[in-house]
């Protein structure tokens, strides 16, 4: 049972918490208006991305955290406090109030909720504390582990950590050794089954481990102390001003930009004197993978977190830059930019700086790369990226080779504490600037199929057309010589010839089609594709499922079921001939849509 700190400063260590083999309690006081803004007294908020954050923002940072961390259907228990003196018609408005407010942009996090998992308490009322232990019960009951049955031997291993927790860290060789010396009954006899295990207690938080790299050899066995290691560094300015007073101007540095200098690292764990300058190096691999901070020159460090700098956004505005690029997440907690941005600085990219100040803000990074420079942004639904350069123009290729440097950090990094975490491909409206928070302005990838459209957010009396080529460019690689998308419909049988090297083929007939198709929603296509057809009966399950396809139940959007079932004359295509073009599409899709731009010859490659 975990009650989290309602510091602002520790927000971004929750997510070493938030399991995803658990369900959560999620308090509010229902005296509170949801678009109330929050005293200070609950949380210093000055300076911080938090300032002037009502109610209705906490209850949504939290059930995005939980949605982010742990899973995306994990179950909330809501509870409404100071419930007294309120008829059960009131009480009834607030919970639909907070249902509504999920449902204008968060839909998604409604997952989380049930009706029957929701309860206003007032003092006195044992009745409904009852009701809400019986709710915990049923909760548990539900959760996809109960009942789950686990190799005995791991007991074993659990009062194994437990008795050693107060080594705070081990190596991997000391948990091979004990495992070597059970009972041959008891022992794990595979790798695999080690990892497993570990995986395991990693998932329910008894220990940290992470089977990656250099982390892999590291295990942490008292959580709460790493937790507490972070929490000590960012510890609140009063109680800084007081022990740290001859390291005042490194602090100061700290608390505004985040910019923590090991000298001042050091003298902050070592006024705690809780081991951690004796595990040093091992907390700092970790607290760098779970982004909590990265490393500088100068062996310095950067905590995201602590950065107060508000982004100049007119100081970029007039440069050459490409069109802006946007990651829509189902749920985009802070944390998930904060990670993003000390990964980016571990590569390494060099942030750029204005005089003495490096160019790395709240919501916003700054860095160089070659001749180009990389803007990354956050706004409370999306991550944005835009290149620009001083002077000249903006190279397309650049812009393709940053994307998929930031596509693979942050599929990374959704999945590291599970991999539920989704997030789709969207464009601004070029009327727009970079994270000026007109989220509206924000279009969906499957539009931008059409050569041109006019632009569905702007206001009237500032229409205009949006050529997609235009936008699209910088971060879909297309041959320079390739006309508009044909209107063409389907993959052609000359595809069939293509895949068996006949000399019939003609790549360069379907490239366009087939850019389309990745274009509107891969990685939705290839789930269904993984999920409802099976390799072995093809045509038997497309035939079967083309009306749940048509309906939209599978997620497909238009320009995709075009493909997946072209017209002919008005009708549809046969099924013998439509499994063997979408047989093609599916080879294609395992084996060309994860290959990165800069790696294909276009026409060549596919062919």
């Amino acid at each position: 049972m975990i009650d989290f700190a309602g510091q602002c400063s520790y927000y971004s260590s929750h997510q070493i918490f938030l399991s995803p083999r658990a369900f959560f309690i999620l308090v509010l006081n229902m005296k509170k208006k949801l678009l109330e803004k929050v005293g200070k007294e609950v949380c210093s908020q000055k300076g911080s991305i938090y300032e002037g954050w009502t109610h209705k923002d906490y209850l949504t940072f939290w059930t995005k955290s939980i949605h982010q961390y742990s899973s995306e259907k994990a179950p909330v228990i809501l509870v409404g406090t100071h419930a007294e003196k309120k008829t059960k018609e009131e009480k009834e408005k607030f919970f639909r109030e907070i249902w509504t407010s999920l449902e204008t942009k968060d839909a998604s996090l409604q997952n989380h909720f049930d009706r029957k998992r929701m309860f206003a308490v007032g003092f006195h009322e044992n009745e409904c504390i009852e009701k809400i232990k019986l709710s915990v019960v049923d909760v548990v009951q539900n959760l996809d582990h109960w009942g789950e049955k686990l190799p005995y031997s791991w007991a074993i291993f659990e009062k194994f950590f437990q008795e050693k927790k107060n080594l705070k860290i081990i190596n991997r060789e000391t948990l091979l050794a004990f495992n070597e010396a059970l009972p041959q009954e008891l022992k794990l006899e595979k790798d695999e089954d080690i990892k497993t295990m570990l995986q395991f207690f990693h998932d329910i938080r008894e220990i940290l481990h992470f089977d990656q790299e250099s982390l892999r050899e590291i295990i942490i066995l008292d959580v709460q102390w790493f937790a507490d290691a972070f929490k000590n560094v960012i510890t609140d300015k009063n109680h800084a001003a007081e022990d740290l007073f001859k390291l005042a101007s490194q602090w100061d540095k700290f608390n505004e930009s985040g910019e923590l200098s090991d000298t001042l690292l050091s003298a902050i764990w070592e006024m705690n004197n809780n081991g951690y300058l004796e595990h040093k190096d091992d907390i700092m691999l970790y607290m760098e993978k779970l982004g909590l901070l990265a490393k500088m020159e100068d062996n310095n460090w950067y905590v995201p977190c602590m950065n107060k700098k508000s982004f100049p956004a007119e100081c970029f505005s007039s440069y050459p830059a490409s069109s802006i690029l946007c990651y829509v997440f189902d749920a985009l907690p802070a944390g998930i930019f904060q990670r993003l941005v000390a990964i980016c600085m571990q590569i390494p990219w060099k942030l750029n700086s204005s005089r003495d100040e490096l160019c790395i803000y709240q919501t916003v990074a700054v860095f160089r790369f070659e001749n180009h420079n990389i803007l990354i942004g956050m706004t409370p639904t999306e991550i944005q990226l835009q290149m620009f350069v001083i002077e000249g123009e903006v190279d397309k290729s650049t812009c393709q080779q940053i994307k998929n440097k930031i596509d693979n950090i942050l599929n990374i990094l959704s999945e590291t504490f599970h991999a539920d975490s989704k997030f789709v491909f969207a464009f601004k409206c070029k009327a727009t600037g970079f994270c000026d928070n007109k989220e509206s302005s924000v279009i969906n990838e499957s539009e931008f199929i059409k050569p041109t459209f006019q632009c569905p957010y702007c206001p009237i009396g500032r229409k205009h057309t949006i050529k997609s080529k235009d936008i699209t460019k910088y971060w879909i690689q297309v041959n320079d010589d390739e006309a508009e998308p044909s209107e063409d419909k389907g993959i052609s049988k000359s595809s069939l010839s293509e895949s068996s090297g006949s000399s019939e083929s003609h790549p360069k007939d379907n490239f366009a089609k087939i850019l389309k198709l990745l274009q509107v929603g891969t990685e939705a296509v290839r789930i269904c594709f993984d999920k409802f057809f099976p390799k072995e009966d093809l045509e038997k399950t497309l035939k079967e499922n083309e009306t749940d396809m048509r309906r939209g139940q599978f997620r497909f959007l238009q320009p995709q079921l075009e493909i997946l079932f072209p017209k002919q004359g008005g009708s549809n295509t046969s099924v013998s001939s439509l499994s063997m073009d979408v047989t093609i599409m599916y080879k294609l899709l395992r084996n060309f849509s994860d290959i990165a731009p800069q790696e294909m010859d276009g026409e060549k490659n596919l062919e």
